[in-house]
């Protein structure tokens, strides 16, 4: 049981950063698209809004992703905290003699 929330928990270490980090792209992918689709030229403007919806869906997935991700790991560290538990410390203070 041990290993497997110590293993978990590795596992979403390993994801955070490079799903945080296309997340970022991807909000800033949809912007650019965004403000392509608001052009005047009809043409651009139909491709756009296909590119911004595609772009819409991949930041949508990428959020759940994160925010799925981040839950686990919190999961696994309180689950951790409860099982590796360690006794309490004993009394060290000298006492003088």
């Amino acid at each position: 049981m041990q290993s497997i929330i110590i293993y978990v928990a590795a596992f979403c270490n390993f994801w955070f950063y490079p799903l945080l980090i296309a997340l970022v792209i991807s909000i800033v992918i949809e912007q650019i698209y965004n403000r392509i689709s608001n052009r005047e030229w009809e043409e651009e403007r139909k491709l756009g809004n296909k590119q911004l919806s595609q772009a819409t869906r991949i930041r949508k997935f990428l959020w759940r992703q994160n925010i799925t991700l981040n839950m686990l790991w919190f999961v696994c560290y309180f689950i951790a905290g409860f099982v590796l538990k360690t006794p309490a410390m004993p009394d060290m203070v000298w006492s003088g003699t």
